[in-house]
């Protein structure tokens, strides 16, 4: 038994590892906060949609090939709570938060063994926040399935029970598939827990995330099958090892390791980037990301202690697969530090965490290593998580309220939301109801 002490203690921790948490994202980009920001697709499909169709439609719109229902139900909030214009985009941005939030709330408040300590449930905020490439994902919702999936993947690696955290772990396993496909790749990472543990919480976790993909592939075949969505977007369709070789060495090693923005990184990267261009395979990437599958493979096999891990890093090997797979614009796409975060947010989030298990697992001497890679990936990432894009930061330079009150002057303004000309065309139903206030 815990004692009453040792579990407010360590409420207390978890509350002041959220607040820093939240503290680093927006120190990272405060105008998001200051100014408000839709994100892309987010303001531009699914905030006009909320007012432009009906609930039920707006709410399971197809985009993209699947219903994104943390997108559409969050524009959709902000439509029926009548939140005015200049004020619309903070609810994406505070309910991107809260499923942003969910991953690392349940590592903290996990009841494994491993994970009691202050200090390693510390790592596991500083490695959740500094080792993946997330600012593409962060404080928004159009992309809150890629936090959603990994919040799925530390429940089928965390301890269950009957009574801790029960629904709201069920609720997630039926709502992340809901939101994109990427869930749907954690069916079998659940079997598998399913078929070790033998008990009634695996299985409906595992009936759970089976009922929410068959809802979402269902909407996504039956688009496919009547092409009903005109904004279909064209994905590569294709993938081989040594495209996943090629990224598991830019994305999980390299940049990690040496930074993003680093002159031997560019060096390294440009080099992969040509090969795979001219359709040639980088020896160097496959030879060292081969041996780095190799080595860790070993590890699970030499160290009986390590092996629960092993569900950490195949969900990270099966969701880098289907990302390769599904990328739009080819693996090419994947090996520049650009707007592709999300293809690889989770395979580094994921391996981040396992090497943390290792580091409680292994044996002194692999402990020592894994301690000193974890505070070297932190140096780095620490560093690499505050050199962002200019559009990751705020609107792409457009200042919301400011490209409000331009179209307030002008309602033939589209205000400007995001880079690369991306706007919103205000939707008739909110023009209408401004223009009656306005008289």
């Amino acid at each position: 038994m815990i004692s009453g002490n040792i579990l407010e203690k360590r409420s207390y921790q978890t509350d002041i590892l959220l607040f820093l948490y939240i503290l680093f994202l927006f120190l990272r980009a405060p105008d998001i906060l200051i100014q408000g920001r839709f994100w892309a697709e987010e303001g531009h499909i699914f905030y006009a949609k909320a007012y432009n169709l009906s609930f039920l439609h707006a709410l399971f719109v197809v985009y993209g090939g699947y219903i994104n229902l943390g997108a559409s139900g969050a524009t959709l909030i902000a439509r029926y709570l009548h939140v005015p214009l200049e004020y619309a985009p903070y609810v994406t941005t505070f309910i991107g938060l809260f499923f942003q939030l969910l991953p690392i709330y349940l590592l903290l408040t996990a009841k494994d063994q491993w994970l009691a300590p202050f200090r390693v449930r510390l790592l596991a905020t500083l490695l959740l926040l500094f080792i993946p490439e997330s600012s593409e994902i962060s404080l928004q919702s159009l992309h809150i399935q890629f936090h959603l999936t990994l919040a799925c993947a530390f429940i089928a690696f965390l301890k269950t029970d009957i009574h801790h955290q029960k629904k709201l772990k069920l609720a997630l396993l039926i709502f992340a598939p809901l939101c994109g496909l990427l869930p749907i790749v954690l069916l079998p990472i659940f079997f598998i827990r399913l078929t070790q543990d033998k008990n009634k919480s695996r299985l409906e976790q595992f009936l759970c995330l089976l009922l929410g993909s068959f809802v979402q592939i269902s909407f996504y075949l039956y688009n496919i099958k009547y092409n009903i969505d005109v904004n279909s977007i064209p994905r590569q369709g294709h993938f081989s090892f040594t495209d996943l070789c090629s990224v598991i060495f830019i994305r999980d090693l390299t940049f990690p390791f040496l930074g993003h923005h680093s002159f031997q990184s560019t060096l390294i990267m440009s080099n992969v980037f040509h090969k795979l261009e001219a359709h040639q395979v980088s020896i160097t990437a496959s030879t060292i990301s081969t041996l780095f599958l190799f080595f860790i493979s070993s590890l699970f096999v030499i160290y009986p202690k390590t092996r629960k891990a092993f569900l950490l890093f195949l969900s990270a090997l099966l969701t880098l697969c289907i990302a390769i797979y599904g990328v739009i614009g080819g693996t090419i796409q994947l090996i520049a530090p650009d707007f592709t975060e999300r293809y690889t947010f989770l395979s580094q989030t994921l391996l981040a965490i396992m090497l943390l298990y290792f580091s409680v697992t292994l044996p002194k001497a692999g402990k020592i290593i894994s301690n000193i890679i974890i505070l070297w990936l932190l140096f780095i990432g620490s560093y690499n998580f505050f050199h962002l894009f200019p559009e990751a930061k705020d609107g792409g330079g457009h200042v919301w309220r400011q490209e409000v009150q331009k179209w307030r002057e002008n309602h033939s303004y589209h205000p400007k939301i995001w880079c690369n000309n991306w706007y919103i065309i205000i939707p008739k139903k909110l023009y209408d109801s401004t223009h009656t206030s306005e008289k």
